[in-house]
Formats: C-alpha cells, sequence, structure tokens
C-alpha cells in the first residue's frame, strides 16, 4: 500500500478532529441541541434551573458592582467636602490675649479721659497726644 503524504496527513487530521469531536460543518449550536434533545425531562429542569441561576446572580452581582460604584462616588463627593470644609478652616486666626489685671479687673487711668468730640479724642489717643 502506498499513500501519498498529503492523504495521509489529511486522514489524521480527520482521525484528530474526530477525537476531539470536531466533525467538519457541525457547530457548537447544533451540537448543543443534540445534547439537550438527548436529556432526559429531568435533565432537561435541572440545566434550566442551573442557566436561570446562572443568569440571576450575574444579574445580582452587576446590582452589587453598581451599588459599590455609587457607594464610592458618593464617599468621594463626602471626601472633597470635608477637604473644602478644611481648607476654609486651615485660615490662620489670630487671637488677643490679655493680661489679667491685678486690681480685680478694674481698669486705671492715668489721667482723665476728655470728653468732647469722639472723632478728634480717639485720634489723640492713638497718636498719643
Amino acid at each position: 500500500l502506498t499513500t501519498s503524504g498529503a492523504g495521509m496527513s489529511a486522514a489524521i487530521d480527520a482521525e484528530d478532529a474526530a477525537d476531539f469531536g470536531e466533525v467538519a460543518g457541525v457547530t457548537d449550536a447544533s451540537v448543543a441541541e443534540q445534547l439537550e434533545a438527548a436529556l432526559t425531562p429531568v435533565q432537561r429542569y435541572m440545566l434550566r434551573v442551573l442557566e436561570e441561576s446562572n443568569e440571576a446572580a450575574a444579574a445580582e452581582a452587576q446590582g452589587e458592582l453598581q451599588w459599590q460604584e455609587w457607594e464610592m462616588e458618593r464617599l468621594a463627593r463626602k471626601r472633597d467636602e470635608e477637604e473644602a470644609a478644611a481648607d476654609e478652616e486651615d485660615e490662620v486666626l489670630f487671637y488677643t490675649v490679655s493680661e489679667p489685671q491685678a486690681d480685680g479687673g478694674k481698669r486705671s487711668h492715668k489721667g482723665k479721659r476728655r470728653r468732647g468730640n469722639g472723632a478728634a479724642d480717639d485720634a489723640d489717643e492713638e497718636g498719643g497726644g
């Protein structure tokens, strides 16, 4: 028996494809339909339940993901608001602290305070004159 090298390689390729369930012209959808047709009614029911539970789990996971994204955005907005408030509070504030007076809080004046028109008196007091 003599066979050509190309014919032999095609035969080996066909054997390999058959070993892996690959048949020319057969699609995954048709294989799935054939397998589902071979199932008993109980097995078909179980298959549908599994498919529906997978869909429900995927929908639940999607909902959880959306909630987490919303929560992250909410926390980011809150953080930004707190940072903005902290920046406003970071302004340097100056406080003046007066020394406690020895005479019980009464002010003592070295000299009499003049009364007159307020603007001139205030100018005299500030200028020291």
